[in-house]
């Protein structure tokens, strides 16, 4: 077994931005906005370790099980934490004495979303003064709750959040903007200067800040640099970014200073007579560097499971034995090692939050794409492509329409064509 480096940086090898969302004070809301790579997960984690190391009552909240379990990797020790949804649940059941109101209806899956409206008319008339349990709570990937979930914490008393978000990464139904729903909720306002025209940063986006519980000013963060993705896949991964106004993507101007690539994203289109030999290439790929984890991204169940069959009988000669082949779908235990190198394969919903040295997005003409789809599929391409640290390659079959054509780009700089 080949062990990666996964682990948190330390305190001094924060850049200053990410320092200041670090050193925030442990009372009261604050909100770190920024693009994929810039660190909003680390910052999350390391609060949870400075609350563990001071004995404070703190929660650890995160969107889906696979990022829960890397998260708890990553953390290194016995990290306080939970999905949210179902905490939510078990919280809402033990404050009221019932079971959280769900949609009548079910989707396709048979599951049913929470009903917000009535979770809100419920706490709304209730008296939950006397609730005893209200930790710090330290939430990752805070876009992908709704602003509801939010507003009915705050209505239970919960004061100290540390929330990290960014409005350009929102893969779910029901989402927060971070900068137009949260932040009003945590009391940040825009600040105004005396001419009646908004504060601004230097990239002319304004400034958003809320008075502390010392009475002094305390602005919104938002962190710019990308610390994850070499420059190359920085650039992908902004092309497909929406851009929201006041969720700026994490700048690719520079390279990373800890790493260089001159390895352009490929787009490979691959008869079917092809797939095992490309299999074969993948299979030796983890074998060259078997610290390294591959990251196989599948657009559904179907496509994940052929991967996986063909990766588990592919027989070619290695030089280190064969490297572990390891997948997760929605529904299963989440039983995943990030520690080890290899090749993982799951699918695009799944893959929020992670990183893997080398992502391959399989097979995307299988993702469904139509005019009124293609915000959706930009965000989740935007998401993909941004989990790649040193390399990325996308796949798609010769000879089949490619729904998602219309959404790459044609920049050869940016996404060469094989």
């Amino acid at each position: 077994m080949a062990r990666r480096s996964f682990k948190l940086p330390a305190i001094q090898d924060l850049s200053k931005e990410q320092e200041d969302a670090r050193a925030l004070s442990k009372l009261g809301p604050h909100l770190v906005i920024g693009g994929p790579g810039t660190g909003k997960s680390v910052l999350a984690l390391m609060r949870s370790r400075r609350h563990q190391q001071d004995g404070d009552d703190y929660l650890f909240l995160v969107w889906n099980k696979l990022l829960h379990q890397a998260s708890r990797q990553l953390f290194g020790e016995n990290l306080v934490s939970q999905q949210w949804q179902s905490w939510f649940m078990q919280l809402f059941r033990k404050v009221t004495g019932e079971s959280v109101p769900l949609d009548p209806v079910a989707n396709p899956t048979g599951w049913r979303k929470i009903d917000w409206d009535q979770v809100t008319r419920t706490l709304q008339q209730g008296d939950f003064d006397a609730v005893e349990h209200r930790p710090y709570l330290v939430i990752d990937e805070g876009q992908d709750m709704p602003p509801q979930f939010y507003q009915a914490l705050i209505c239970l008393g919960f004061e100290n959040f540390f929330v990290v978000g960014d409005a350009n990464q929102q893969l779910t139904e029901e989402h927060s903007n971070p900068t137009t729903e949260i932040a009003p909720q945590f009391l940040y306002e825009p600040q105004i200067q005396a001419d009646g025209l908004p504060v601004t940063d230097d990239r002319g986006l304004p400034i958003l800040a809320r008075v502390d519980e010392k009475g002094r000013k305390e602005p919104l963060i938002t962190l710019y640099q990308n610390y994850r993705n070499s420059y190359p896949i920085a650039r992908l991964a902004q092309a497909f970014c929406r851009g929201d106004p006041g969720n700026p993507p994490a700048d690719p101007a520079a390279p990373p200073a800890f790493q260089s690539s001159v390895n352009t994203p490929l787009l490979f289109e691959y008869q079917e007579h092809q797939f095992e030999r490309l299999i074969a290439r993948v299979v030796k790929m983890a074998d060259l560097n078997p610290r390294r984890l591959i990251g196989i991204i599948t657009p559904n169940n179907r496509v994940r499971k052929r991967y996986v069959d063909a990766l588990n009988r592919s027989a070619v000669t290695l030089d280190h034995g064969r490297p572990a082949i390891q997948t997760y779908a929605s529904g299963q235990p989440a039983q995943l090692d990030f520690n080890e190198g290899g090749i993982m394969v799951i699918n695009a919903q799944a893959c929020k939050g992670l990183e893997f040295d080398t992502v391959i997005l399989a097979d995307i003409d299988e993702h469904r794409c139509n005019e009124l789809l293609i915000d959706q599929k930009k965000r989740l391409f935007y998401v993909m492509t941004a989990r790649a640290i040193e390399k990325i390659i996308l796949l798609k079959r010769a000879g089949r329409h490619c729904p998602v054509d219309p959404i790459l780009p044609t920049d050869s700089s940016v996404l060469e064509r094989r």
